[in-house]
């Protein structure tokens, strides 16, 4: 016979053994406990505390004796689960262990970007509770993480990278990171420190791109046609924030040859909002980015073509970075950047979407009222045509959230193409949502794309929201047989807000 000796330690741990030589004192408080233990050393894990507990042999235990313990316990100030964890070992059953406070990732293949996978969502778990955040909110932020490798995930690696002594710092999840991963994790999760500031760098340097875009046609209703490519490369002591990019037409094409100019960032995705040229020839694109310390990112400067071209055809331009604001940062550079000149065509006969239908999975009429806490709810949805020229190959979707719901509200954002769900990142002021859908949808001539957005309503009450395709272009399709990209036809705007309660 013998007694259970249960002390609480610092931390909150809890032990629990045996001691024959104080059977006296719990023999008159707690009605005389005899128990038979097959060993004492086993530990149970208890909701991120550890207790020492006896594996008891059959019927060693009364249910009096078991409620006697469990008392102790709770004297002690023992959780809930702890004392269920404790009761399950006494009375045979098996206690839950506590799960490692970030999990441990299988890696079994190289990541980078355009992968989808488990693995990624693992690896942005990771990278979030190890202090190197995908992204503050919206998709890849913590408790939203996707299973999409973009941008976001490659720079969030790239800063582990620096942070653990990985070299290069490229974003590129291979061999040489997954090994510092497992010695990492075999030596423990380690909590990260408080975030402090971070510094801003004291300049940026921007060049041309070696491999800037090939001298080319520019057929009439082309869309994005790469005109220029720029490298913006921040300085080793602090991440450079770029306020503005100003582009100018240079070259003896007509400006209404064009109907407007965007920026494409390393992963094809549209910046903000596309601009027109002003009467000195330029534009500002004023969509915010940013360059991480000591590294480079590639832009380049596009543009949408006009959809008639029958007076500019012939004629040859190209487009110039002229000017960048990069705020307290200095800016160093030999500008104009140009790029190669560009010919005005209007006889190619390049693909084409039909205007734009609602889809099949509208709600349309039937919108109402959202109760918070909805799962995948379908907000919108488009249908377009592929026209007779050539097929086509889909490879992004833009959504604008026009409503007043943040990225707090709304979690789980996807896009569904053809009946494909698509994760979408959200851009840095939680308006745009896009699906980058890795390897291209191609569909026929004569075929339809059918897109909409489904997501969970979180929180929100009495917010909007109001998921639209903005721009033509935001629907980005490239024509198979000549490898332009596309202007669908414009549709119409009849689209309904929700409001969740």
């Amino acid at each position: 016979s013998c007694l259970l000796h249960i002390t609480k330690e610092a931390g909150g741990k809890f032990r629990v053994k045996k001691d024959n030589n104080i059977m006296s004192k719990f023999y008159n408080g707690y009605g005389g406990l005899k128990a038979k233990f097959a060993t004492i050393a086993t530990v149970v894990a208890l909701s991120g505390v550890t207790a020492f507990v006896p594996v008891v042999a059959q019927g060693a235990l009364t249910q009096d004796q078991v409620n006697s313990i469990i008392m102790l316990l709770q004297s002690f100030g023992a959780d809930a689960t702890t004392i269920a964890n404790v009761q399950a070992s006494l009375t045979g059953g098996t206690p839950v262990p506590a799960p490692s406070p970030a999990g441990k990732c299988s890696f079994t293949r190289d990541l980078t970007t355009g992968v989808t996978g488990d693995d990624v969502k693992c690896l942005q778990q990771y990278l979030n509770s190890a202090g190197n955040k995908v992204a503050s909110s919206g998709a890849g932020s913590p408790g939203s993480e996707t299973t999409y490798f973009g941008s976001l995930t490659k720079a969030a690696v790239g800063a582990w990278q620096a942070a653990n002594g990985v070299s290069p710092t490229a974003g590129y999840f291979g061999a040489k990171s997954r090994a510092k991963y497992d010695a990492l994790m075999a030596s423990g999760p380690v909590t990260p420190p408080p975030p402090g500031p971070t510094p801003v760098g004291s300049g940026l340097t921007v060049t041309a791109d070696p491999n800037q875009p090939a001298a080319t046609l520019a057929p009439q209703s082309a869309a994005r046609v790469a005109f220029a490519k720029a490298v913006f490369t921040a300085s080793a002591d602090g991440d450079v924030t770029v306020n503005s990019v100003t582009v100018e037409r240079q070259g003896l094409m007509d400006d209404s040859a064009i109907s407007s100019v965007i920026i494409l960032d390393e992963n094809g995705v549209q910046l903000g909002l596309q601009k027109t040229l002003n009467a000195s020839h330029r534009a500002a694109l004023t969509e915010k980015f940013v360059v991480k310390a000591g590294t480079s990112r590639t832009m380049t400067i596009a543009a949408n073509m006009d959809s008639d071209l029958s007076q500019e055809t012939g004629q040859v331009g190209r487009m110039a970075v002229v000017a960048v604001d990069a705020g307290t940062s200095a800016v160093n550079g030999s500008f104009p950047i140009a790029g190669n000149s560009m010919t005005v065509n209007s006889t190619l006969s390049i693909g084409s979407l039909a205007s734009p239908t609602r889809g099949p999975l509208d709600p349309g009429a039937a919108r109402s009222s959202l109760e918070v806490g909805t799962k995948n709810f379908l907000s919108s949805s488009g249908k377009w045509s592929v026209g007779s020229a050539e097929p086509v190959m889909l490879e992004q979707v833009r959504w604008y959230q026009a409503g007043s719901a943040g990225t707090g509200d709304v979690k789980n954002v996807r896009v569904v193409v053809n009946g494909t769900e698509y994760p979408a990142e959200a851009s840095s002021d939680g308006r745009y949502y896009v699906a980058r859908l890795g390897q291209s949808v191609e569909v026929d001539k004569g075929g339809n794309i059918e897109t909409a957005i489904k997501l969970d309503v979180e929180g929100g009450s009495d917010r909007t929201v109001d998921f639209d395709i903005q721009r033509r272009t935001d629907v980005v399709v490239k024509g198979k047989t000549y490898g332009y990209y596309l202007t669908p036809a414009n549709g119409t705007s009849a689209n309904t807000s929700n409001s969740p309660r």
